[in-house]
């Protein structure tokens, strides 16, 4: 925070930021780099915690919810909300310490090409986990939300991302050499799945004119990116991602996995809801019900305190 990486960033400050205009106490916890000062002790009214992660693809999600796990449970909130299923074994942790959890359960991390056979089981095993152990579940695409509904008979919460309207400018294509409406643009990070090569590749190949200009990046895809700018001509133009010098975007990035909230509810379920059709993951109780209960009562009279279905 500020959020200037990915989604999960955008959607802690941008519903955090209503939290707190709502009267309710949001806290973040936000991964540490390694070789920079850590950001703000507050942002749009927002406390944020920096902790520090393992600096491993494998291993630095998990690390860095574990440490934010350890010390949620020294400073308690009255609800939780954990981005990425990947963070699931660390959800019994909080539901001892009768701690409302809501999981944004993100996509199908399990079908990604970045990710080896065990990583790929684990994170079957996580969604499992996550239907389990969790409150509520929150989707941010219709296919995600209809995939649990599917596979676990679990509905979620759909929340949607947005961007703000903004007017546009042309003092930063004045400094790329590039003219308002004179160029092809492609913004992403750089996975398998989003076909940055299969672009570049296809606009080498056709008989374009107007330049070609990537803005993207990602943590530990230095081969990926490397066959990226292997496949591009000269009229390909890179602006990297966040946190470079050349990208329209100057940032360091700063993923935020987990985030907790003093006081607000959430509309989710009471785990007595969820019924399990296909893969029977955990048994259902009525514990969630009082847990639920107890959340609408503390919560503010503005926020929608029943559950939305």
């Amino acid at each position: 925070m500020p959020a200037r990486y990915g989604g999960f960033e955008t959607a802690v400050e941008e519903v955090g930021r209503r939290l707190v205009t709502r009267g309710h106490d949001v806290v973040v916890y936000c991964r540490s780099t390694p070789g920079q000062a850590d950001g703000p002790d507050e942002h749009l009214g927002m406390r944020l915690v920096h902790l520090p992660a393992a600096r491993r693809r494998s291993l630095e999600t998990l690390s860095h919810t574990a440490l934010s796990v350890g010390h949620l449970l020294g400073h308690r909130t009255d609800a939780a909300i954990v981005f990425n299923a990947a963070n699931a074994p660390l959800l019994p942790l909080m539901r001892l310490a009768r701690i409302p959890v809501a999981t944004h359960v993100d996509g199908l991390e399990w079908k990604r090409a970045k990710w080896g056979p065990v990583g790929r089981r684990y994170y079957r095993m996580a969604e499992c986990m996550a239907v389990r152990w969790s409150d509520a579940l929150i989707a941010d695409a219709v296919g995600i939300a209809d995939y649990y509904q599917r596979e676990f008979d679990a509905p979620t919460t759909l929340l949607t991302y947005g961007a703000p309207l903004i007017a546009p400018g042309s003092d930063r294509l004045a400094e790329l050499g590039l003219e308002p409406g004179g160029y092809h643009l492609v913004v992403a990070r750089f996975e398998p799945e989003n076909h940055v090569d299969v672009i570049v590749d296809g606009y080498r190949r056709s008989g374009a004119r107007k330049p070609l200009v990537v803005v993207g990046s990602a943590p530990y895809s230095d081969e990926y990116t490397g066959r990226v700018r292997a496949l591009a001509d000269h009229r390909v133009r890179f602006l990297g991602g966040s946190g470079t010098s050349d990208s329209s975007i100057s940032c360091t990035p700063t993923p935020t996995p987990t985030c907790t909230a003093t006081r607000w509810a959430v509309p989710i379920p009471p785990s007595s809801a969820l019924s399990v059709r296909e893969r029977r993951c955990w048994p259902t109780t009525s514990t969630s019900t009082a847990r639920w209960s107890r959340i609408r009562a503390t919560s503010s009279p503005t926020l929608r305190t029943s559950p939305p279905w």
